[in-house]
């Protein structure tokens, strides 16, 4: 097929226009390129209108085809006139560029997808029977195996379906497949009941089993089962423009189909058949609008979670939660491009905790909130609290005094080993009495009590000094017996006491 560059449908005034050059989505929006208006053009999906993105060092040329990488912040373009594969920043930053096709073959592209999990990217050629594919890496591509069926005259418009491990592409008058993996195995759809009448462009609803397509020959929207069984139907869209509508980009959770006509209209239909409107594209450029593909905001399918212990001074851990991938088969681009975090204490955001971990100061609930973004918005999602309490001793008080030499000159000091086995430092004081027989009761000699710190699982020696009416009594019999005791404090201020009966001798 020949595409001749024609204006058609209403004009823009270029100082319009110019209003929204370089200017982003940032929101769920549908993307598509203007062949006769070289622009690469999006609309908000709530109505509210749209704009054109900058392209500074890539002007597109003739795109008939775009395909998003939410995660690089890329949107990838097909231009016919000069067969070439361009890309841009979808921030509206500019940073145009070209994609090597080396040995691949490109003529008259039609249509694109992309596959950024495999680093691919596909199209369909109205000038010659083959698909294309390119690394996105930059080393040149190849041809798509699709031995096991005949590729009429042209493929115009792709869908690379990851799921399914196919690549569908659409020829004159049949939706055709091939293996993604380039082993072959290609076959033709059955589309039995419904319309297969010059289709430019298909895109897959894994959700609901179909394949859907345009059909710039009869005006219409039409899909068969996914699964090759038939039942093909012609969509209701009434309401709808439909006039040589060129590609098809599903939207399965939204239940809509939406596709791009020469009038430059974006236009769209309900999947269950109640029919369907045109898009608000106002600021947009509208310059045969074909082969549209939806932007969205992350969706977040699973909460991040909170890990670490209970008690002031743990470490937490936060993890990133669970995000809804990429429907390429169905041209629906919405995967993470950043990840923030912000930790919060009873429902309040703890200035400067924006980091993976946070340390508890404080008693209380910790939540973490991971707020995922792309070229289209943000979502958060929040974990579930986790409490964080005074640390205290729990059943056992995990606290052991021992020797830490049997020996001692006679003039001391005593050394004794304070053992802490709890994830939390205590403090308090160390000190004891003589119970040895030889001392009378009322002779009782107490040892001065000194203060101790001890860290968190961790171990620390004390000396007790030795009273001087121990001494004669030591180097007389060569030993003591002792009652060692340590009152201990946890950092909720509960106390324990903790002993033990040691015996000394006199160092020779």
């Amino acid at each position: 097929m020949t595409r001749l560059k024609t204006l058609v449908g209403i004009a823009i005034p270029a100082v319009l226009l110019s209003c929204f050059v370089g200017t982003a989505a940032a929101a769920d929006s549908v993307w598509w390129g203007n062949y006769t208006g070289d622009k690469i053009s999006f609309a908000r999906l709530d109505g509210s209108g749209g704009g054109d993105l900058a392209t500074p060092g890539t002007a597109p040329d003739g795109p008939e085809g775009v395909a998003i990488d939410a995660a690089a912040g890329r949107i990838y373009w097909l231009d016919y006139i000069l067969d070439r594969i361009a890309f841009a920043n979808l921030d509206g930053s500019g940073g145009g560029a070209q994609v090597s096709t080396a040995g691949a073959t490109i003529s008259g592209g039609w249509g694109l997808a992309i596959h950024p999990a495999a680093g691919k990217i596909y199209w369909g050629n109205s000038g010659k029977p083959t698909v294309g594919f390119a690394n996105l890496d930059g080393s040149g591509g190849a041809n798509l195996n699709t031995s096991g069926t005949t590729v009429d005259t042209h493929t115009e418009g792709v869908a690379v379906d990851p799921v399914g491990g196919r690549v569908y592409f659409a020829t004159n008058s049949k939706i055709s497949f091939a293996n993604i993996d380039g082993s072959g195995g290609a076959g033709n759809l059955d589309t039995t009941g419904a319309a297969v009448s010059q289709p430019q462009g298909v895109a897959v609803d894994r959700t609901g089993g179909r394949v859907y397509w345009a059909n710039s020959g009869t005006d219409s929207i039409s899909f068969a089962n996914l699964d090759g069984t038939g039942a093909g139907g012609n969509l209701n869209t009434a309401g709808a423009t439909l006039l040589d509508p060129t590609g098809v980009a599903v939207d399965p959770e939204g239940g809509t189909v939406y596709w791009g006509n020469t009038t430059g209209k974006i236009s769209f239909a309900k999947l269950d058949g109640s029919g369907g409107g045109d898009l608000n594209i106002a600021g947009a450029s509208a310059g045969e609008a074909s082969f549209p593909v939806l932007l969205k905001a992350p969706r977040g399918t699973g909460a991040p979670v909170v890990g670490g212990g209970g008690r002031i001074g743990s470490t937490l851990s936060c993890s990133p939660g669970a995000w809804a991938p990429d429907l390429t088969e169905s041209f629906l681009y919405r995967a993470v491009q950043d990840l923030a975090t912000q930790w919060t204490l009873n429902g309040s955001d703890i200035a400067g905790a924006t980091g993976s971990t946070h340390v508890a100061t404080e008693t209380g609930d910790y939540r973490c909130r991971v707020t995922a973004s792309n070229a289209a918005g943000s979502t958060s999602q929040t974990s579930a609290a986790h409490a964080v309490a005074q640390a205290a001793f729990g059943a056992r008080t995990l606290v052991t005094l021992r020797l830490a030499a049997r020996r001692i000159p006679a003039r001391g000091p005593i050394p004794v080993r304070v053992v802490n086995r709890n994830d939390f430092a205590i403090t308090g004081g160390l000190a004891g009495h003589t119970v040895t027989r030889v001392v009378a009761r009322r002779f009782r000699v107490r040892l001065k009590r000194k203060a101790l710190r001890v860290p968190a699982n961790a171990k620390r020696a004390v000396k007790l000094a030795l009273p001087r009416r121990l001494r004669p009594l030591l180097e007389r019999d060569g030993s003591l017996s002792l009652r060692l005791a340590a009152r201990v404090r946890d950092p909720a201020r509960n106390t324990r006491t903790v002993s033990r009966r040691v015996s000394l001798k006199l160092r020779g």
